[in-house]
Order: C-alpha cells, then structure tokens, then sequence
C-alpha cells in the first residue's frame, strides 16, 4: 500500500537527541522571559493551572495598566463584565510581584468568605505548578505552616519557606480584620447585590473597605479593587472619582463595539485613556445578543457598565412597604395563589417557579402572606401549590380559596396532567387537603404591564408585606424563597429574573368568584399547628 504519509522514498522521521537539547533550550528560554515578562507569566500560569482562556486585547491592557499602577504605587480599580478571566490574570500578576519580593504580604478580601477561600485556592494550584517552579523556584511554599489538621493546607494563609507571616491570606469583607500590615490587599466583589437595595449596606461596604482595610497597608502598599458594575453611589463608584484610584473601565457600547476607559491614569501611563477594542472571541456577538435581548437581563449594568441610580428603581425599598402583624390577618378574608411556573429545569441557570399566596380583605387589600420562588421540576412546583395549601389550613385558615396557574395554551395540558397526578396521589393516602380549586391563565398582556401594576398598591399601602419579613429571609427553611422575591421586587426591571414580581401582580389580580370553591367544612377538626 502506498504510504501518503511522506514523500515516497524519503527517510522516516527520527528523535534524536539533538532534537531534545533544541526543544529543551526554547523552552528555558522561554521560562527565563517569564520571568521578566509578566504578561508571558500569565499566559503560562493561566495555560497551566486555569481554564483555558484565550488571551485577548483587553487582558494586555489590564496586565500593562495594573503594573504600571504597581510602580507608580497607586490604588487600581478594574470594572469590567463578568466572565471575562479579570481573575485568571491578576492571580498570575499577584504571583510574579511576590517573585521579586519574597517578603510581600498580600491579603484577598471579598463580600463572601467562600470567594475569598477559593480565590486563595487558585492561588495555590498556581504556586505548587510545574510552571511556576521553573520559572520562579525561589518561591517555596512551607507545607507545615500552611497545613492545618490532617495535612491539609489552611484554607485562610499560604506561607513560604523562611517567612513569619503568611505571604497570603484570605478575609471577608465583614470578618475578622485584625493581625499584620498588607502590601496589597485585592479586594474582588466586595461590593455585591445587596448595595443595590440599601443604603445602609453601601456605607456598611464603604467603611469596611476605606476604614477598616485601607487602614492596613504599609506607607506604600496599595488597594487593588476587581468589580461588576451595580449602584452609581456604592463604593466602587467613589473610587472611580477619587484620584487616589486609577481606574479601568470595559464595557460595550453595543453588542458590536467593546470600549475601555482609564481615569486618573497612573504616572508613566503614556498610552491611550479610552477607545474601542476586539470583541472576544469566548463572546462572540450572539452570545451577546441573547444576553443583551433576555427579559430582565442586567445587561445595561453588567454589560455596557451603566449602573443603576435610586431614581431608576420602580418600586420603594422594603424599609418603605407597608407590613401587617398576625393580630392584623382574619380568617374571613380568602387566600388567593398564583403559579408561574417554569419548564422543569432545576440545575443552576433558567428561569425560576414562583408561587405567591395572598390574603385578599373585605376592603379589596392585600397581604402578602407566603411565597415559594425555586428552580425545580413541574412535580415540585405543583407539590409546593398542596403543601402550602395545608400549611395555611392547620394555621386556622380556610386554605388556598383560589390558585391559578398561568401558562400558554401548548403548556396546559401537561400541568393539568402533573397536578391531578398529585391531586390523586393525596386523594388515594387519605390527605384531607387534596381538594385544591385550581384553574389556567392564559397571559393577554406583556410582563413588564402585569409587573407595573404592584407599584400604585405597594406605594399606598394597599399591598402589605409581613412584619417579620427579616427573620423570614433569614430563615433556614424558607429564607431563600423570600430572599429571592425581595431581590426581584426591589431591583425590577434591573433583576436578572421577574418570576416572582409576576407571581405577585398574578395572585393580586385572581378572580375568587369563579372555579369550584371547597365546602367550608371539609378541614374540620384539623386544628392548627
């Protein structure tokens, strides 16, 4: 058989070790420009020890602009989209200053501990890689002072060999601040959703950041702050005014055109403050698209990086809803629930199930009286409509009066199917709650028109929240279900998800009068809790 392979006659190819030595110089010469090229230390740290990430325009800006921040000694600000590696490429850049000054001390701080933890883990793997040993073998991690029980390394401090204190260490934002001096403390999303909603939460980040951790860098050690764009008065915007931050801002103008901003550019930046660069290619423009284009996408804030102002929230904070006590609720008013439900996926992405009850009086207001907001299947979300139902019934009440379930007419037929399964299922066990009136809503109006009715309602007091509606969301049980309908409430139309501000205008606007109501003594005898 001809071999095609190579050319007919030629030798076959050999490994000689010549071959070897060739290969073996480039790559020693490779490891030996790391370690005077940051940006190369990157690409190779990144390959070695993190996702791949394709390096891109934007990451050897922020590599040239954070170490020319470093030598000038000035605090940097870097805000751009999420996912776009900000991550992968300032642990490598923390790395390679500590090469060149083994008695650096560097602290990562972040609003969730986790973060921080993980951050620090990253670090690690990036230390003990091949990589790293070859183009640094200086830097020499001490096993014994960073392990903890067992062997294992801490998860809070890395040292190096011959050092007292830990050349890293990882706090959060509202920790545990005390303990030795920090060259330079990275502070990722400090600043975090909850800055959106309340003013207290932004003095409460702004002073953990200026007062408490500022506090602790030596004369001149610096801040250097990785952020997602969230409130125009939280503290990343303060820092973006102040000239003591250099800052970098990225965002997209449109889904064609990525922008970078520098303000207060460091001394010895000689290169552009603003223009336009490539898109990603791990964005592409219809990853862009679908983003720009879901209903309730952050992408104004997250994308083109224009942060939201009170004046841009439709509705009041929850230090303004009106609230009831339970002297305050009456049986003879009906409990009144709507579903949205949602197609069955329940892994970490889609849109979630919401089921909202409310208490409607005589006089026409309602109370918001109890909510189920999750990403699970079908079953799930109709075995929430019957357990909430009992619920309310060993409370004393008559139970859900009326629950609608809003759904498009190619959807009814399998949730009617799900329910009367589970409607069965509790009749065959002899539960007394089986009997729950149910019917379909077809929408007729868009979204955004349902939502905007909650606000004259909420504004007047008409729609009263509970009084007890912090301890509900601290709760261990049900907290994340009223956590997650406090978030979309407050934070409409700028909230990622609006299931359960539309589960909410849904079960204010449900007719009582129609459907099979249940006879008022079918739960008689059952009692309350």
């Amino acid at each position: 058989m001809k071999n095609f392979s190579r050319k007919e006659g030629a030798p076959m190819p050999t490994i000689t070790a010549s071959n070897l030595t060739q290969d073996q110089i480039k790559l020693d010469a490779l490891m030996v420009a790391a370690r005077a090229n940051p940006r190369l230390f990157a690409d190779l740290i990144t390959a070695a020890s993190f996702r791949k990430v394709r390096p891109h325009a934007f990451h050897k800006l922020m590599q040239h602009f954070l170490f020319t921040c470093f030598r000038a000694h000035k605090n940097v600000l870097i805000q751009a989209p999420p996912e776009h590696a900000k991550t992968s490429q300032i642990i490598p850049s923390l790395i390679w200053i500590l090469a060149h000054d083994l008695t650096r001390k560097i602290g990562i701080v972040s609003r969730d501990k986790d973060l921080a933890e993980e951050h620090l883990m990253r670090v690690r793997k990036a230390l003990t890689s091949a990589t790293c040993a070859s183009v640094f073998p200086q830097i020499v991690p001490d096993y014994n002072r960073s392990a903890a029980d067992q062997g294992e390394w801490s998860k809070q401090k890395l040292y190096l060999v011959g050092q007292s204190a830990p050349a890293f260490e990882c706090y959060s934002l509202f920790g545990q601040a005390e303990g030795h001096r920090l060259d330079t403390i990275w502070l990722d999303d400090c600043v975090t959703r909850n800055c959106l909603y309340s003013e207290a939460e932004r003095r409460h980040v702004a002073s953990a950041i200026f007062d408490t951790f500022a506090n602790r860098l030596t004369d001149n050690g610096i801040l250097l702050v990785t952020n997602n764009c969230w409130h125009r008065e939280d503290a990343v915007h303060k820092m973006a005014e102040s000239p003591s931050f250099a800052t970098l801002w990225l965002g997209y103008e449109n889904v064609d055109r990525m922008y970078f901003r520098i303000s207060h550019p460091p001394e010895g930046w000689n290169e552009p403050t603003e223009g336009f660069l490539p898109l990603w290619d791990q964005w592409p423009k219809e990853r862009l698209i679908k983003k720009r284009d879901e209903p309730g996408s952050a992408w104004k804030r997250l994308f083109e990086g224009k942060a939201i102002s009170p004046e841009d929230v439709r509705f009041p904070g929850r230090d303004k809803w009106a609230r009831w006590n339970w002297n305050d609720l009456t049986p003879s008013g009906k409990i009144l629930a709507f579903l949205d439900p949602t197609g069955g996926r329940n892994a970490a992405k889609g849109d979630y199930g919401a089921l909202i009850l409310v208490l409607r009086r005589p006089d026409g207001t309602h109370d918001l009286i109890d909510c189920w907001v999750d990403r699970r299947p079908p079953e799930d979300q109709i075995a929430a409509c019957f357990t909430l139902h009992e619920k309310w019934v060993r409370l004393g009440f008559h139970g859900i009066h009326r629950l609608e379930v809003e759904m498009l007419p190619k959807e009814e037929l399998w949730i009617r199917k799900v329910f009367e399964a589970r409607q069965e299922q509790l009749r065959k066990e002899g539960s007394p709650y089986w009997q729950l009136p149910w019917d379909v809503r077809h929408p007729s109006e868009p979204k955004d028109a349902r939502i905007e009715r909650i606000g004259p309602p909420l504004i007047q007091g008409w729609l009263r929240f509970p009084a007890d509606l912090e301890d509900r969301i601290r709760d261990d049980y049900q907290g994340e279900h009223w956590r997650r309908l406090t978030e979309q409430l407050e934070e409409w139309p700028f909230n990622d998800h609006d299931d359960a501000p539309d589960a909410l205008a849904g079960a204010m606007t449900v007719d009582q009068t129609g459907g099979v109501a249940i006879e008022e003594d079918t739960f008689a005898g059952v009692g309350i809790f």
